[in-house]
């Protein structure tokens, strides 16, 4: 299966003239349209990654810790997000709950977007999972960027989660078409398998 991503952004509007100027007419009115702002120049873009690996010897409560430190100074730097994968049971990481980790991570940081890189559509509810990432979301002042997939998907993870290995892809497309229905519509009207 693909990946599929959903972006939930704020949308803001950001006067850039004046009120009352109207720049589509070049009528002499005795106001001005303020001039056009100079483009900055290209800065990298600089992101964190992280699959959550524990270090040998390191517990997964320090690698939290540690990873709300790189967090937190990234914020502080100026980088632009942060990503955190999706893993269960030690199978390539420890983070299985990244939206969690990112509620924690929206409490002490004020800029840095935070990405899922991905949740694993298949072991979630869709709904739960919408109302969750619209949490964070909201308690993130809307710097969540929600990553959607299939995940490692195994006979294990299916058997615990509840859905046969062959449906997990479709599975996971249903789920992301739902989480549209809800970021767009706010309401969700949909006839899956």
């Amino acid at each position: 299966g693909g990946l599929h991503r959903l972006v939930l952004r704020r949308l803001a509007v950001r006067l850039t003239h004046p009120v009352g100027v109207d720049v589509r007419s070049s009528a002499p009115t005795g106001i001005r349209p303020l001039p056009r702002r100079r483009k900055a120049p290209s800065v990298p873009r600089i992101d964190l990654f992280s699959y959550g690996d524990v270090s040998p010897g390191q517990s997964p409560a320090r690698l939290y810790r540690d990873l709300e430190e790189q967090v937190v100074l990234g914020d502080q730097l100026g980088y632009h997000g942060v990503w955190v994968t999706e893993h269960h049971f030690r199978s390539r990481g420890e983070v299985p709950e990244p939206l969690t980790f990112f509620a924690r991570l929206s409490a002490v940081t004020s800029r840095i977007r935070l990405g899922t890189s991905i949740v694993c559509a298949p072991f979630y509810h869709p709904i739960r999972l919408a109302e969750q990432a619209f949490l964070v979301d909201a308690l993130s002042g809307g710097r969540l960027d929600l990553g959607v997939g299939t995940g490692i998907a195994n006979d294990e993870f299916a058997r615990i989660w509840g859905f046969t290995l062959p449906d997990a892809s479709a599975r996971a497309a249903e789920i992301h078409e739902i989480l549209v229905q809800a970021a767009d519509r706010g309401v969700v009207d949909f006839d899956g398998e």
